[in-house]
């Protein structure tokens, strides 16, 4: 429903209704309204300032379209958080390309896949990531120095030479508001990743949807925290796009690089930190150690449930409690937000839904029955936030929405009285690692192709509440010898460190149905305990 108890709880003067959007992100944005000294982002010691970012994402647009780029055209990604990526993020958004936001711990053969998957041609990158592009890519590395990626095609373009353009003219064509505009990739029940389209109408709403709920936060108030790298959702709408759109100061870390965060709070402290609850925890312990304190800012999770050990720690050095909100990509990162006053958030809350979206809690095994007050079911969301289907997988879209429109989130939650939502967990197999999705599907594929390994299982192990290790079973081909050490350092090879298993476990079955499928909803520590082979 649209307007349902959650109304009551809305901030003062929220709008119930927004307007449509009728430009592009880069327009949606008003990067020309702001003073062009004022700072857009500081990142590893060096400054870009609006002004700057402003005639710099022209240059580079201008460049890419001479390099034979246009609307449409697919441009990867693949780097830390910095001015060159966010020039090069703007610029490509400018000319009307899809800009394809990757994972900088992709393997090659991970990327591989993608690639194949949404087709682009030319690649931004860090220096050290170059090498791990399709060798038929042009590659840009993202630096001021006259050199191109080596060992990609010779016509790949420099980026002083891109940047050195005359700027993109305002006669240029925009792109449309139902133009696609990003491409995120989100990990899957069948493990394969799937590509996800946003619109620049739906950026454009998400970020509307900020600026109306969050009214407190005004424009150029303060500096905001950018913690996580922006192949996530949330740091690029959530953190990147709404801090743009407020005119704020962005404060861009390396990714883990937690002493920098610390540091930096202690001469420029946030008025907003967003991130996931294990940086989050990380952070305090940082901060205990170095005596340093975050106070007076708002502070947003997401990814996973704030457990009351999060919350305990960060407020030994903290006075401003953290909230959690829930969202997925296939939403813009959006979907429930808690209320910018932390004290009115029931403990265990991941907010109540935004304004002109429809929710539902649904039975899992009867999609369109809607559940009471109280009880469990599948959330279920309709609206301008949600997208419209999967990149090439006609197959995974169908399965996503219910006949009458509703995107199946594959999350439990229940309301309360007041319109409060709880989380109670996944529908889905993902598993949660480090703040990240992991399919334990793709996981398994790879195993299952080292020597030996005639099928594995990959399991979640909870090592404190909230917080998942990933752990792995397998049983051996007959006749042969399996080598779990072999197994595993193929999936470091191909898979992001945090996909790969902290342990591989020899056993004599695996837990299956009757149709041969693993059953995911048994214990796997305890399962392979029970029938682990003795001496492997």
């Amino acid at each position: 429903m649209i307007g349902g108890p959650w109304v009551d709880q809305y901030p003062p003067a929220t709008e119930t209704v927004l307007p449509p959007v009728t430009d592009d992100i880069v327009s949606h944005l008003g990067l020309e309204t702001v003073d062009p000294d004022r700072i857009a982002m500081r990142c590893h010691g060096r400054t870009l300032t609006y002004g700057r970012l402003i005639e710099a994402h022209r240059r580079v647009a201008a460049g890419l379209a001479g390099a034979g780029l246009g609307p449409g055209d697919r441009v990867a990604v693949i780097a830390g958080t910095g001015p060159e990526h966010l020039i090069a993020l703007l610029a490509a958004l400018r000319l009307g390309a899809i800009v394809v936001e990757h994972d900088t711990a992709a393997t090659s053969h991970e990327l591989a896949g993608l690639f194949a998957d949404h087709g682009a041609r030319l690649a931004f990158t860090d220096p050290e990531v170059a090498p791990r592009v399709p060798g038929d890519v042009r590659t840009v590395v993202l630096t001021g120095e006259h050199r191109a990626a080596p060992a990609h095609p010779p016509g790949s373009p420099v980026w002083a030479d891109l940047s050195g353009h005359a700027p993109l003219g305002d006669e240029a064509p925009r792109p449309a508001p139902q133009d696609t505009a990003l491409l995120l990739y989100t990990s899957g029940s069948t493990g394969r990743p799937k590509g996800v389209p946003f619109t620049h109408a739906m950026i454009g709403h998400a970020i509307d949807q900020n600026l109306n709920f969050f009214r407190m936060q005004g424009r150029g108030d303060g500096r905001h925290y950018l913690t996580l790298p922006l192949n996530h959702v949330f740091a690029l709408v959530d953190q990147l796009f709404s801090a743009l759109a407020r005119a704020v100061e962005l404060i861009a870390f390396r990714r883990g690089d937690i002493d920098a965060v610390v540091a930096a709070a202690a001469t420029r402290p946030p008025r907003k930190l967003g991130t996931v609850p294990p940086v989050l925890d990380a952070i305090a312990a940082g901060a205990a150690r170095a005596g340093v304190r975050f106070d007076d800012l708002y502070v947003a999770t997401g990814g996973l449930p704030l457990t009351r050990r999060t919350v305990d720690a960060w407020l030994r050095i903290s006075d401003s409690p953290p909230v959690n909100g829930w969202g997925m990509t296939e939403s813009c990162g959006y979907g429930l937000m808690p209320l910018p006053d932390p004290a009115r958030v029931p403990a265990g809350s991941c907010g109540v839904p935004l304004p002109d979206l429809d929710v539902r809690v649904c039975d899992p095994a009867d999609p369109t029955r809607e559940l009471g007050v109280g009880e469990t079911g599948e959330l279920q969301l309709r609206g301008r936030l949600v997208f419209g289907g999967y990149w090439n997988d006609p197959r995974a879209t169908a399965e996503a929405f219910t006949r009458d429109g509703f995107l199946r989130t594959g999350d439990l939650v229940s309301m309360d009285g007041q319109g409060f939502f709880f989380f109670h967990g996944r529908l889905k197999e993902i598993i949660s690692v480090q703040g990240e999705n992991v399919s334990p599907v793709e996981v398994e594929r790879v195993l299952e192709a080292a020597p030996g390994i005639a099928r594995a299982f990959v399991y979640p192990r909870e090592t404190t509440p909230g917080v998942n290790i990933l752990l792995a079973a397998f049983t051996a081909a007959p006749g042969t010898a399996a080598d779990p050490d072999a197994a595993l350092a193929l999936c470091a090879e191909r898979l992001a460190p945090y996909k790969v298993p902290m342990r591989l476990t020899r056993v004599d079955t695996l837990p299956l149905s009757a149709a041969g499928k693993l059953r995911r909803d048994v214990d796997g520590q305890a399962w392979t305990r029970a029938h682990r082979v003795r001496g492997h």
